[in-house]
């Protein structure tokens, strides 16, 4: 397994700025993982990732705007207390925009293909004076309902779940949706809770 990594970095002299782009392909999460328990968040992710980073950089070579770019080759992914299970990732591309200064991130597109169910999403965190604001619009499209319990995790909307999976155990579900907002404080250490441990 060999992951490729090219990079290009310019600089003006009239401005006093820079900017550069890092394209990278064959990058596995979880095989990095493997050797820095500070990366063990992201052992999850197993499959080979492609993409693109741009950033551009202030005078004194502080981190500004950029925007990124993100595919994925087939795998599996997970997350810690996510999914009992790994779920299995077909298809992935996803492509945003951020800004380091501002605590901005916006994700613009989020396309998945779950091993025939679809996933596509948009989402952002803009800083506030009490937290970053989260939000997530996704929609869910042909997920065979016998198989919901697999990618609907237990500790997220845990009522709702139990209700849909306890009532219904056939046919397919053509279309769901998820409108997401929330309100994560700044302060916050490797101990922090995460997210989706709040619905």
């Amino acid at each position: 397994h060999v992951a490729t990594i090219r990079s290009n970095f310019r600089y003006s002299w009239l401005t006093h700025k820079s900017t550069g782009t890092v394209v990278f392909t064959n990058f596995n999460p979880a095989l990095v993982a493997q050797h820095s328990e500070a990366l063990k968040m992201i052992a999850g992710a197993d499959l080979a990732l492609k993409g693109t980073l741009s950033i551009a950089l202030d005078p004194d070579f502080n981190p500004g705007y950029g925007q990124f770019s993100l595919g994925a080759d087939p795998g599996k992914f997970s997350a810690p207390n996510l999914y009992a299970e790994p779920i299995p990732i077909k298809a992935l591309y996803m492509q945003g925009k951020f800004n380091v200064p501002t605590g901005e991130i916006a994700l613009e597109q989020l396309n998945a293909d779950i091993g025939g169910p679809k996933i596509t999403a948009t989402g952002s965190i803009v800083q506030q004076t009490a937290g970053h604001a989260v939000t997530v619009n996704a929609t869910l499209q042909d997920m065979p309902i016998d198989k919901l319990k697999e990618y609907w995790p237990a500790s997220l909307t845990p009522d709702p779940r139990a209700w849909v999976t306890g009532h219904l155990s056939a046919g397919i579900a053509t279309k769901a949706t998820l409108d997401l907002a929330l309100l994560s404080p700044h302060a916050c250490t490797a101990a922090c809770p995460l997210p989706w441990n709040d619905f």
